[in-house]
Parts: structure tokens; sequence; C-alpha cells
């Protein structure tokens, strides 16, 4: 992800403060699935049916859709990361994201 000129003025801006509760925010909801994992890099489980109620019935537990959207939540803000001059934690991020893609668990 590479932030326009504007976006990065709003950024820089908003002030210590402001850019860090926001990437804290980020950071939590894109994270937000592991309190359902069984163990780190694992994938994680969304439970029976009525909690998948938009799912095919038989997807239940382990489901490939929110799997992969947890997976793009984390490679976005992996972007994000880098954007804004945290390369480590972009990396970090982005691997757990490749991880998590690969994993047939």
């Amino acid at each position: 992800m590479v932030l326009s000129q504007r976006e990065r003025r709003i950024w820089i801006s908003a002030g210590e403060d402001r850019r860090s509760r926001c990437s804290n925010g980020l950071r939590v909801l894109t994270t937000n699935w592991k309190k359902l994992a069984r163990r780190p890099q694992t994938l994680c489980d969304y439970g029976e049916a009525p909690n998948c109620w938009k799912c095919v019935p038989t997807y239940i537990h382990k489901v490939p859709s929110v799997h992969a959207a947890d997976v793009w939540m984390m490679r976005e803000f992996a972007g994000i990361l880098q954007a804004v001059g945290n390369p480590d934690e972009a990396r970090r991020m982005q691997a757990e994201a490749d991880a998590m893609a690969k994993s047939g668990d």
C-alpha cells in the first residue's frame, strides 16, 4: 500500500498521540482473530453453524472466507505500517499473514 501525498500529510499532521491511537486500534482490529486461535499461526475456530450464518452449513469452525479476510486485513495493515515508516513491524505482519494464508490445519 502506498499513501498518497494528501494521506501522508494528514497522517503527519495528526500528531503523535493520534497516530499512536490509530495504529493501536488498527493493530487490535487486524489481529483480533488470535483470540480464537488455539495456538499462534493457526487458523482460528469461529464456532458452529449458528456463528457462521452466511456460510455453507458444512463450513463450521475454520471458515475459509473469514480467514481470507483476516489475511487481507493483516496484509493491508502491513502496507500501512510500511508507508508510515515502521518496516520491521510491517515485515512481521506480512510474514504472519503469509503463514496464515499457507496454513492448512
